[in-house]
């Protein structure tokens, strides 16, 4: 096994360890609950508590699992392909967007989870089975694309920095002119894909 897939054995050892602990916690919680649902009314307060107790615990192991999912996804395609940033579709938290940069120019990638048919049997990431390209540009050297979200419409909004923009702490791309006079988005709706100026919503 190399370093990365013993990262993401390790990585999904302490996940797999965390869900379990919630679990029992839940568990215990079922069982308090259903040998109190007999009883008399004054125990009606205190079921109604449990009942609050174990929604909380399901909607946190949810939660849980999402975010470990997330992060161990953000470590292994940092290790794969050195990638920094990634974009997480709101609307359909089974994809993963980012983009590379080689000899053929600049790349927006899409990972889907239900493609990649080693995570769906084992739990492990390959990228390769995932992936998909969904556009590739040359741009003036020195350019890159930098995603910055997807709105409710569903476009991949990103624009196109120097690769040596560096903002520093606080900057907020929405905030600045730069950012928001260099807009583009692929409609993330349609079929065929292509790059189209965007404009962001004013509040």
């Amino acid at each position: 096994m190399n370093d990365l897939g013993k990262q993401q054995f390790q990585m999904k050892g302490r996940a797999d360890k965390l869900i379990g602990i919630i679990k029992i916690t839940l568990l215990v919680s079922v069982v308090i609950f259903l040998t109190l649902k007999g009883t008399e009314n004054r125990y009606s307060l205190r079921e109604e508590n449990l009942k609050k107790t174990i929604e909380l615990l399901t909607d946190q192991l949810s939660n849980t699992r999402d975010e470990l999912l997330e992060a161990r996804f953000k470590l292994g395609i940092k290790h794969f392909w050195n990638v920094d940033e990634v974009v997480r579709s709101p609307q359909d938290k089974t994809k993963f967007y980012y983009t590379t940069s080689d000899g053929s120019g600049e790349s927006i990638w899409a990972y889907d989870l239900n493609r990649d048919s080693n995570y769906t049997a084992r739990g492990y990431f390959d990228f390769p089975l995932g992936n998909t390209m969904l556009y590739n540009e040359k741009l003036p050297e020195g350019k890159i694309f930098q995603l910055l979200e997807i709105d409710y419409d569903g476009n991949l909004v990103f624009w196109e920095p120097w690769n040596d923009f560096s903002p520093g702490p606080g900057f907020s791309p929405w905030q600045s002119p730069e950012v928001l006079s260099n807009l583009y988005a692929l409609d993330l709706t349609k079929d065929k894909l292509e790059k189209k100026s965007y404009t962001y919503p004013k509040k």
